[in-house]
């Protein structure tokens, strides 16, 4: 069995390596001569070994360094090979991302469409109506045939999409593929809030949120982070401490309707918390206060220390939230 000790050519100091299979170079007439040993000495030693010997000595010694350059060329190259991975992943994972926010952008667009068609079809029927009392029957028939369809069309379009985007299986082995649990964080696949999962009845998901429960069924759940005390400290500013010169924190949703505005302000205090703003004024107007019931039941989803009030009756009194966010 063949073995040596490696040596560092450069300085000839040992590198306590123990190295199998193969022999390896004394090293003695260089070792001798860094010792100071004599040069007459050594020419002396080096005739009587003779040139062979000194040839495979030297020959060692060089494959030896060249093994050396190679395991250190080799472990550059994996080390190479698993950044590259790593970049291949996210690249992966990034186009998911895009692929995803691309289809819900379309769904958005159809289910906006959708709703106009319904909000037109008033304005149809009295269409619809003075033809009839123009006697004109076949032309009423034929343009409601037409709204039909194009209806049922998009209707069809958006019911696609909404099965494309959330209730696509999950890939195997990744973390939304294991089955939704007791105590699990989740959320809407149509987005919203998170909460915990408090209990579990067959199909249906007792899902605590804030201070409401709700019974959703487990087929519109989708994993989700637990929730994070985002501004609990002010540490992390580094890179959104930017963002809030292009922040307007005065909101306006006075005609909207209840859906609208629950999608408008989530999004309006998300933007304000990762901006890092202090201070956002919500104006909803007086009514009968249903917008301002939304305001406040959207600030009790945000785990967020905040001071909501009222200004001042001059200033808008009931009909504006003001927030201080902590």
């Amino acid at each position: 069995l063949n073995a040596a000790m490696t040596f560092d050519k450069e300085s000839l100091s040992p590198t306590y390596h123990l190295k199998i299979g193969r022999p390896g170079s004394s090293y003695a007439f260089e070792i001798a001569q860094k010792s100071g040993l004599g040069k007459k000495v050594l020419n002396y030693a080096r005739h009587k070994a003779g040139e062979n010997e000194k040839a495979v000595d030297e020959l060692l010694v060089d494959l030896q360094q060249e093994k050396k350059e190679a395991e250190d060329h080799i472990r550059e190259l994996e080390a190479k090979q698993k950044n590259l991975e790593r970049l291949i992943r996210n690249y992966d994972n990034l186009h998911r991302d895009l692929e995803y926010r691309r289809k819900k952008m379309k769904l958005e667009t159809k289910e906006n469409a959708l709703q106009l068609a319904a909000q037109t079809n008033k304005e149809f029927e009295k269409l619809v109506r003075e033809i009839k009392e123009q006697q004109n029957l076949e032309k009423a028939k034929k343009l409601a045939a037409e709204v039909k369809s194009e209806r049922q069309e998009l209707a069809k379009e958006v019911k696609d999409l909404q099965e494309d985007i959330y209730y696509k299986p999950p890939e195997p082995g990744s973390d939304k593929d294991r089955p939704i649990q007791e105590g699990d964080f989740v959320k809407m696949k149509t987005g919203g809030a998170t909460g915990m999962v408090e209990s579990i009845n067959k199909k249906n998901a007792v899902v605590l949120i804030g201070d409401m429960r709700m019974v959703i069924k487990l087929r519109d759940l989708q994993h989700a982070n637990e929730p994070l005390d985002i501004r609990s400290a002010r540490s992390v500013q580094t890179s959104t401490s930017n963002l809030s010169g292009g922040f307007d924190p005065k909101l306006d949703i006075r005609g909207m309707t209840i859906q609208e505005a629950m999608k408008v302000v989530e999004a309006f205090v998300d933007n304000a918390l990762i901006a890092n703003v202090a201070n956002i004024r919500i104006v909803h107007g007086k009514g009968t206060g249903a917008l301002r019931n939304v305001v406040r039941r959207k600030l009790r989803e945000y785990n967020v220390p905040m001071n909501v009030a009222h200004p001042s009756h001059d200033n808008g009194g009931d009909g504006v939230t003001e927030v201080e966010l902590m």
